[in-house]
């Protein structure tokens, strides 16, 4: 008995009466292809007892990483520096090359590297519009969402656990004793931070406290922001009205509260308790900040390298169901929260 000659693609082509790409197509990118053609094509490989093949898990080596010009410091924010290591470790692991481009919030342009379909996939990092991830949804181009998400999208992402971080962070002020707590939060158009917001007053409510809206600071997530609005905050409150202890939805906006208190005169954790959030390395340089920071602690290159994987993963099963991958976070006690 002989053994089976194997079908190839081109025996397909020509029973279905179409090209060599349109079979590579409908087997690797079906969106590509009309009905027609899809059905006699999957019809006559049907017949002929055709193999797919295996798709290659890379064509070009080449991953593009998108972010959004939304902060100036993006590439140098402690916290996405570390995400972008994670990436770049990665991505090296799995013998990929990664292109940075920053994308304008305001504008719905794509990068010379995604028109010209020079990439296998794209990791888009922080914040993105939806207007974007549904224009390059059309391109049929793997991408994965890295620490952010946008609610109602059946799209691939990586990101922490932001609720139960601000959960966990703000029950261990309350374990401490502390009842009476500020916020100090950023504006509303981030799905993870406002998350870390529903943490922290989740774990109010359930501790049968209320959460006071004059006791919430905002900033725009940076340092000199969070300054400025904590030294507007302790000049119009007396000692006795403020909060004995805040919850800061990330590290950057704890540091520069603590130096608003420090400037007034105020004592850490002496006259208040900071919890911060992202555990960025100056969080525990207590050369800068003559205290080290408690806060939650996110596994920033672990996202990093989440992200590629996953992405690998997509590049080579382009069919593959969504995933949504949630990491863990972990409480870090240092110097800034003291029992009351």
């Amino acid at each position: 008995m002989g053994i089976k000659k194997k079908v190839t693609a081109k025996e397909v082509a020509d029973l279905a009466g179409v090209s060599l790409s349109t079979i590579s197509q409908t087997f690797n990118n079906p969106n590509r292809v009309g009905e027609e053609n899809r059905k006699k094509v999957l019809e006559s490989a049907r017949k002929l007892g055709y193999e797919v093949p295996k798709r290659q898990k890379k064509i070009y080596g080449l991953i593009g990483l998108l972010i959004e010009r939304w902060v100036e410091t993006t590439l140098v924010n402690p916290f996405y520096s570390f995400v972008i290591k994670g990436m770049l470790d990665g991505a090296n692991k799995n013998g990929y090359t990664i292109m940075i481009e920053t994308i304008d919030k305001d504008e719905i342009v794509f990068p010379k590297m995604i028109k010209d379909g020079l990439i296998d996939g794209i990791l888009l990092v922080g914040r993105v519009r939806l207007e974007y991830v549904q224009l390059l949804q059309g391109k049929n181009v793997p991408f994965v969402l890295v620490d952010h998400y946008i609610p109602n999208t059946n799209v691939n992402y990586v990101l922490s656990d932001g609720r139960m971080g601000a959960f966990n962070g703000t029950q261990y002020l309350i374990d401490n004793g502390h009842r009476k707590i500020g916020l100090v939060g950023g504006p509303g158009d981030l799905v993870t931070i406002n998350e870390r917001e529903e943490g922290f007053r989740s774990a109010l409510e359930k501790n049968g406290l209320t959460y006071n809206p004059k006791w919430r600071v905002e900033g725009n997530f940076e340092f000199e922001s969070a300054r400025q609005a904590m030294t507007k905050f302790v000049k119009s409150s007396a000692p006795g009205t403020r909060p004995t202890a805040y919850f800061c939805v990330n590290d950057l906006m704890a540091l520069g509260s603590i130096q608003a208190y420090r400037d007034a005169g105020l004592k850490v954790p002496e006259d208040a308790s900071f919890m911060g959030f992202d555990n960025i390395e100056v969080s525990f340089n207590a050369n800068l900040y003559k205290s080290t920071l408690t806060t939650v602690g996110v596994r920033k290159e672990d996202l990093g390298e989440k992200a590629v994987e996953l992405l690998k993963e997509l590049i080579a099963h382009p069919d593959k169901d969504p995933t949504k991958t949630i990491l863990p976070t972990e409480l870090v006690i240092r110097e800034t929260v003291k029992p009351v």
